[in-house]
């Protein structure tokens, strides 16, 4: 394996990581401190396999309390639920990634865990796909901003109608709402009145 994909590999590891720990923690997560975490995830990932020592459970800890703040904690309960968000989000995608490498054909090999397809795939899928909920939000969040409903009682009859903010804006008084909601809806006033 080249040097560069090792690093690749573990900084978009570090990444998903730090992401769903941002998801769970429900705050947003700086592009500057993710990218700092990440390359410095790549950077211990390279250590502990040049030095094994640091691969050890105790290193992996302090190092896990060194990117929890990656979060941006604001105090050291929010640092504490950070670091608790964190490791279970390494949980979590440590577990997936191994039940994928397992689940494809993949076999642990002198420690190390061998994928049935390359696991830099499922890493690159796996990352684009935790920026889909954000875009969706985002679209959906966009649409809504320029609609309003209307809901009119007239006669015992409910009406709703769906309109851009747009074409209600000049409407000053409920007569012009009513004109307006006529128009949009091509009924012609007698047929609304009868």
């Amino acid at each position: 394996m080249y040097i560069e994909l090792f690093l690749l590999d573990n900084a978009l590891m570090d990444l998903l990581i730090l992401r769903l720990a941002a998801a769970m923690r429900g705050t947003r997560l700086y592009k500057g401190r993710a990218a700092l975490g990440c390359f410095t995830g790549a950077l211990y990932a390279l250590w502990a396999a040049c030095w094994p020592p640091a691969g050890c459970l105790a290193a992996k800890v302090a190092f896990g309390l060194l990117l929890a703040m990656a979060l941006s904690p604001r105090g050291w309960r929010d640092y504490g639920l950070g670091v608790l968000c964190l490791f279970t989000a390494a949980f979590l995608v440590g577990g997936l990634a191994f039940a994928l490498a397992m689940a494809t054909g993949g076999r642990i090999e002198n420690g190390a865990v061998w994928g049935g397809i390359p696991l830099r795939t499922a890493l690159v899928t796996a990352l684009a796909a935790s920026f889909l909920p954000r875009a969706i939000r985002r679209i959906l969040r966009r649409k809504k901003l320029g609609m309003v409903t209307l809901t009119m009682l007239q006669d015992g009859k409910r009406r709703i109608l769906a309109g851009m903010v747009d074409s209600l804006k000049q409407c000053q008084t409920p007569q012009e709402v009513y004109d307006r909601y006529l128009q949009i809806t091509g009924y012609c006033k007698c047929c609304v009145d009868c």
